[in-house]
C-alpha cells in the first residue's frame, strides 16, 4: 500500500450516533438479527408444539368450565406421577393457552419482523447500486445504505488510473463476475476523470429472502389466532349407542349401531351434519375438522324392548354400549324393572377380545349365569316377567375430536413462502462498487465498497504487489 491515502473500514454505511440509548438500540437490533436467535426460538416453539402432540391436552369443553378443568388437570397430574406437578406448572397440559407458548410466539414474531424489515431494506440494494453507479462524478465515496456489513477501502495505488482500473476490473471479475465500467469527467478539471466499476452477483436472492420471515409471520399469526379464537371438543371415548352434545359449540355426536348394517358416527356441527363410518378417519363438517380414532375395546348389549340402563341413568334403553380401557376393567348394566344386573369384565385374551359376562338376579350374591364371550352371541335372561333375549356384540369405542381452527388454511400459503425464502439462501449476494480517481503524482486513488471480504483483501494485496 502506498501514499498517504490508505484507509479500510468495516461497518454500516450510516454513522452510529453517539448516545448510549442509540448504541443500545443498535446492539439490540444486531442481536435480534442474529440467525441463532431465530433458530433457537423456532426450535423451542416447535418443541412445544411437539409436546402438545405427545402429552394429553385439556379438552376444549373442560377449559370453559373451571371446575371441570381443575378436575381434569388434577387427574392428569396424578397420572404422570412425580413429573405431573412440573408438567402442569409449565403449562404442558394446556399448551395453546400457556404463557410460555404465547411468549414464544410474540418473541419469534418480533425477531421475524426485524429480519423482514432488514431484508426488505436490502432488497433495494441492486437499485441503489445502479443509482450510485450512474450518479454524477464528484462524490467519493458514493452513498450506500445496507443493513448488512458494508466494507469500505480507500487507498492510493502506485499505478496511474487507467492501469489501476484495468487491474481492478480483473480482480472484481474473478471474485464476483461480470463488471460494468464507466469513465466520468471530473467537474473540477477537464483533464481529470473518474473510472467507476460495478460488479453484482446473486442479487436474485435479495428479492426472495424477505419471503422467509414473511411466511413465518403468517404462520405465527395463524397459531396465535387459532389459540385465541379456535376451540376443540374431545369427549370421553364413545361407546356404541352413545351420544354426546357440546351446546357451547353446537356440536352433537351419535355413535349409532343399527341391528343390520355397519356402525356409523353421526356428526352435527352448527347447521351441517354428516354420517361417517365408525372407524379411524378425518373429515370437515360445518367448518370444523372431525378426527375419529378407534379407541379401547367395547361391548354392545341389545334387547328388543327398552329394559337396559347404566347405573344412574334416568331411563331405560334398548341398547347400551360399554368401553373397557384396559384388561380387567369392569362394567355393570342394570335391568331396573326386574332387578336383574349384568356384570361384564374384560379378559386378557391372546387373540381377539374376550369378556366374562355374569347375570345376577335381584339380591343375588352368586351369578345365575356365567359366560365367557369371544364373539357375538345371544343370552337368554330368565326374568320374572319372562325370558328375554340379550344380544352381546364385541366392537370398539371411538375417540372423536372436533376442532375449529379459524384461518388454518393460511398455513398452506405460509409454507411455500418460507420454502421460497429458504431456497433463496443458495444465492449468496455479492457486490463491489469501485471508484478510481487521479492521485499525485502519477498514482490513483481507489475507493472500494463491497460486502466481499476476500475481495477487499485481494485489492489491498494487489496494491502492495504493484508497489
Amino acid at each position: 500500500m502506498a501514499g498517504a491515502l490508505s484507509e479500510a473500514k468495516a461497518g454500516r454505511s450510516t454513522p452510529r450516533p453517539g448516545s448510549r440509548l442509540t448504541r443500545a438500540g443498535d446492539r439490540l437490533w444486531r442481536f435480534l438479527r442474529h440467525p441463532a436467535v431465530a433458530i433457537v426460538l423456532a426450535a423451542l416453539l416447535l418443541g412445544l408444539l411437539l409436546i402438545a402432540r405427545i402429552i394429553p391436552q385439556i379438552p376444549g369443553q373442560a377449559v370453559e368450565d373451571p371446575a371441570a378443568a381443575a378436575r381434569w388437570l388434577n387427574a392428569e397430574r396424578d397420572a404422570w406421577g412425580a413429573w405431573g406437578g412440573l408438567l402442569r406448572a409449565l403449562g404442558f397440559f394446556a399448551v395453546a393457552t400457556s404463557p410460555l407458548f404465547l411468549t414464544l410466539i410474540a418473541s419469534l414474531a418480533l425477531v421475524c419482523g426485524v429480519h423482514l424489515a432488514a431484508l426488505l431494506a436490502n432488497s433495494r440494494l441492486p437499485r441503489q447500486l445502479m443509482a450510485a453507479f450512474n450518479a454524477p462524478a464528484g462524490v467519493s465515496p458514493l452513498p450506500l445504505t445496507t443493513t448488512d456489513g458494508l466494507l469500505q477501502l480507500r487507498l492510493a495505488h502506485p499505478n496511474p488510473p487507467p492501469v489501476t482500473a484495468s487491474r481492478l476490473h480483473a480482480t472484481l471479475a474473478a471474485a464476483i463476475g461480470p463488471v460494468q465500467e464507466r469513465i466520468l469527467a471530473s467537474p473540477d478539471a477537464a483533464t481529470q476523470s473518474e473510472n467507476r466499476l460495478l460488479a453484482m452477483a446473486g442479487m436474485r436472492g435479495l428479492m426472495l429472502r424477505p419471503l422467509l420471515p414473511l411466511g413465518a409471520l403468517l404462520a405465527l399469526g395463524v397459531l396465535w389466532f387459532s389459540a385465541a379464537f379456535g376451540w376443540n371438543v374431545r369427549p370421553p371415548a364413545l361407546a356404541p349407542s352413545d351420544s354426546y352434545t357440546a351446546p357451547a359449540h353446537n356440536v352433537t355426536l351419535n355413535y349409532a349401531v343399527p341391528a343390520e348394517g355397519d356402525a356409523t358416527l353421526e356428526v352435527a356441527v352448527a347447521d351441517e351434519s354428516a354420517t361417517l363410518p365408525a372407524r379411524s378417519g378425518s373429515t370437515r363438517v360445518g367448518g370444523a375438522t372431525v378426527q375419529v380414532q378407534e379407541a379401547a375395546p367395547a361391548l354392545l348389549l341389545r334387547v328388543e324392548t327398552p329394559l337396559l340402563a347404566l347405573p344412574g341413568a334416568p331411563e331405560n334403553r334398548t341398547a347400551v354400549g360399554l368401553v373397557f380401557p384396559q384388561m380387567g376393567s369392569e362394567q355393570i348394566v342394570l335391568l331396573p324393572d326386574s332387578g336383574t344386573g349384568v356384570r361384564v369384565v374384560k379378559l386378557g385374551a391372546t387373540e381377539g377380545d374376550a369378556y366374562l359376562v355374569e347375570v345376577y338376579a335381584r339380591d343375588g350374591v352368586q351369578p345365575v349365569q356365567r359366560v365367557e364371550l369371544t364373539a357375538a352371541q345371544s343370552l337368554t335372561l330368565p326374568l320374572e316377567s319372562g325370558a328375554v333375549a340379550l344380544w352381546l356384540e364385541p366392537t370398539v369405542g371411538l375417540n372423536v375430536t372436533v376442532r375449529h381452527a379459524p384461518g388454518a388454511w393460511l398455513l398452506w400459503l405460509a409454507l411455500p413462502l418460507m420454502l421460497a425464502g429458504l431456497a433463496s439462501l443458495r444465492w449468496k449476494p455479492a457486490f463491489a462498487l469501485a471508484q478510481v480517481q487521479p492521485w499525485p503524482v502519477g498514482r490513483a486513488a481507489v475507493t472500494l465498497q463491497t460486502n466481499h471480504r476476500e475481495l477487499q483483501e485481494a485489492v489491498a494485496n494487489d496494491t502492495v504487489d504493484a508497489g
